[in-house]
């Protein structure tokens, strides 16, 4: 058992803290200085969800990369429309995610450019909405 990892973390042993736009269930991918994680906002504006870039050093924002999207049913109380984890390379951001009526996977640089889109037509309508993370293969 590792001695070096804590049982709990209180605000003392943070680095940084800073509020992001909305909410996301994924988990935070790090890459070298940036740390990578989706956020949901269903504002006032419409539902959008967005791809952040953040600096590990201070938690400023590098970059933001969002779109709006066709909301649909979910089980919101333990999921909401920014819940898969993304998957980073050297060169890009992967993410997936569902619009109510298809399952995207999107590519982002690491400048918060889109490089492709997949898009597949008749995603089924669940409680688990778009939690599934993608993973790398070679």
């Amino acid at each position: 058992m590792s001695k070096t990892v804590p049982a709990s973390f209180d605000e003392k042993d943070f680095n940084w803290k800073v509020p992001i736009g909305g909410e996301g269930h994924s988990s935070p991918v790090l890459w070298g200085d940036k740390i990578f994680l989706t956020a949901n906002d269903a504002g006032r504006d419409g539902a959008k969800r967005q791809v952040l870039c953040l600096s590990a050093k201070d938690g400023s924002e590098i970059w933001a990369w969002g779109e709006k999207y066709k909301p649909h049913h979910i089980n919101d109380k333990f999921n909401n429309f920014a819940s898969a984890t993304p998957v980073v390379d050297a060169e890009r951001v992967y993410l997936s995610w569902t619009t109510g009526d298809s399952r995207e996977v999107v590519a982002l640089t690491h400048d918060g450019d889109l490089a492709w889109r997949i898009s597949r037509a008749g995603f089924d309508d669940t409680d688990h909405g778009s939690g599934a993370s993608p993973i790398l293969a070679e």
